[in-house]
Order: structure tokens, then C-alpha cells, then sequence
């Protein structure tokens, strides 16, 4: 297709337009592939360490929850440690694709409104930018949990691949949604940010799902970020993910899809008037 022809179709709407700009931004995976890598490694150009950084700050974060918060879990050995060490990497990409959502229109609006891409290689330069350090986190985390005793349980674990691609499948809705609606409505970047301050709370992340009840149990159920970390975080932990969250994160994928597919449908043709 030809840039004039990706341009007209870029100001066409409806959902056979949208499913449509999907499908040429995936086929342009090596631009926002290199996109998002680039963005990543100039975060850190400057600095000493480098990429490097990303694992410091990830085993800043777990050493210093297993220490001072393991004596008041209901776990033995490094066993709070490994809990932290696998669902804080999932629960940092969980939340930076909505941080990355609302912006991911906004911040590239120079190329929007010069350029003929597909919107959709916004959204997947954003979901990428977002899982490159997720990779870096949990290979970290693999190596460390295998040297404090940790070993694999087999076949459970292997229901880690779907988990980690149902989460990337939702993260693509998610922040096609987030980038049309932080587009429009301004305020929205702030009530995630906002909202992103309590995740850390209210997502069984420092403390245990399984040893809680009450109000904190039920927060954790209608809050979708539970589900998502769970069916991660159970195998990789050696056991099958609550049932509860095995409906419900599949069932939160397609509500996000369709919910995006019509958001965008809807504010797709407006969209460089906004930016």
C-alpha cells in the first residue's frame, strides 16, 4: 500500500478501518521494534551503567520488600522473595502500559501529523517499550530465584506462555483505548497517575493473595491487575492459577478489545485534531 493510500485510510472510520490499521502497523514490526528499543536505550545513554539500571532498580525494589516486609508474611525461607520477585516485574509492565497508553498518541503527535504510518505502530511501539524491560526484569528474576533454590515445576509452569500472552493481547486494546481517550479528554493521564499510586496497594504485589480476607481480599478480585499477575505469578511459583482468575482474565481481554475496537472506531478520523 501506498502512503497516500495508508493516509486516506487513516481518515476512514469504522471497525473494518481500525482492524484494518491493525493489521499494517503489525506488518511494520521491525519500525516499532526499533522505535521502542531506541526510546528505551536513550533513557539511559548518558549514564554509567546503562541498561543495567533496569535490574538494579528491579532488585533494589525486591531485596528491600523481602526485608523488611518478609517477617509479616505467612512464608518460609525465600519464599515471600520469590512472591516478590515474580509478580513485581509483571505488575511494573501491567502498569506502565497504562501510564504508556495515555501518551502513546500524544507523545508521537509530530509523526502523526506528518507522516502516513498506521496509527496502530503507536501503540505497538508503546506495548513493545513497555516488555522490553519486562524481559530484562523476569530473566533476572529467573536467575536469581535459581540461585536461592528455586527450581521450575513442570508441566505448571508452561502456563506462564499463555499468561504472559494474554497479558501483551490486552496490553494492545488497552492502550489503543487509553491513547484515543487521553487524546480527547486531557485529565484522563492524570486519573491514571493518580489511580497508579493506589495499584501498589490494592494489587497483591507486597502482600499475599492467598492470606488475605475482608475488604482487602475483595479489593484485590474487582481489581483486574489481581487476575493478570496471578495466572503469571502462580505457575512460575509451581502452582495452577485460581480459577477466579482463569475466567476472569480472558473474559477482561475481549470486553478490553471490543471496548477499544469501538473507541476507536468512534475517534480515530479526529484524532490528529486533538494532538
Amino acid at each position: 500500500m501506498t502512503p497516500a493510500q495508508i493516509f486516506s485510510a487513516k481518515n476512514a472510520s469504522g471497525i473494518r478501518a481500525v482492524l484494518r490499521d491493525l493489521a499494517q502497523g503489525w506488518s511494520m514490526r521491525a519500525v516499532w521494534r526499533t522505535f521502542a528499543w531506541d526510546e528505551i536505550q536513550s533513557r539511559y545513554r548518558r549514564s554509567a551503567l546503562g541498561l543495567a539500571w533496569i535490574v538494579l532498580s528491579y532488585l533494589m525494589f525486591a531485596g528491600g520488600i523481602a526485608l523488611f516486609f518478609g517477617g509479616l508474611a505467612n512464608s518460609e525461607g525465600f519464599g515471600y522473595f520469590h512472591y516478590i520477585a515474580v509478580g513485581y516485574p509483571v505488575f511494573t509492565l501491567l502498569v506502565g502500559n497504562l501510564s504508556e497508553g495515555c501518551w502513546v498518541f500524544r507523545g508521537a503527535s509530530s509523526w502523526i501529523q506528518s507522516s502516513s504510518m498506521p496509527y496502530s505502530v503507536y501503540v505497538f511501539k508503546g506495548v513493545a517499550r513497555s516488555a522490553f524491560p519486562f524481559a530484562i526484569q523476569i530473566t533476572a528474576a529467573v536467575v536469581v530465584l535459581l540461585l536461592t533454590g528455586w527450581r521450575p515445576t513442570l508441566p505448571v509452569i508452561l502456563l506462564c506462555v499463555p499468561a504472559l500472552l494474554l497479558i501483551l493481547a490486552t496490553a494492545i486494546p488497552l492502550q489503543l483505548c487509553l491513547g484515543f481517550l487521553g487524546a480527547r479528554y486531557r485529565d484522563l493521564q492524570h486519573l491514571i497517575a493518580s489511580v497508579q499510586r493506589l495499584l501498589i496497594f490494592i494489587t497483591p504485589v507486597i502482600w499475599i493473595y492467598e492470606d488475605t480476607s475482608g475488604l482487602r481480599r475483595a479489593l484485590a478480585i474487582f481489581n483486574p491487575l489481581t487476575h493478570y499477575l496471578e495466572v503469571f505469578r502462580a505457575p512460575m511459583l509451581g502452582r495452577v492459577p485460581p480459577l477466579e482468575s482463569m475466567v476472569i482474565a480472558p473474559a477482561l481481554t475481549v470486553l478490553t478489545w471490543l471496548l477499544a475496537l469501538f473507541v476507536a472506531a468512534r475517534m480515530r478520523k479526529n484524532l490528529p485534531f486533538w494532538i
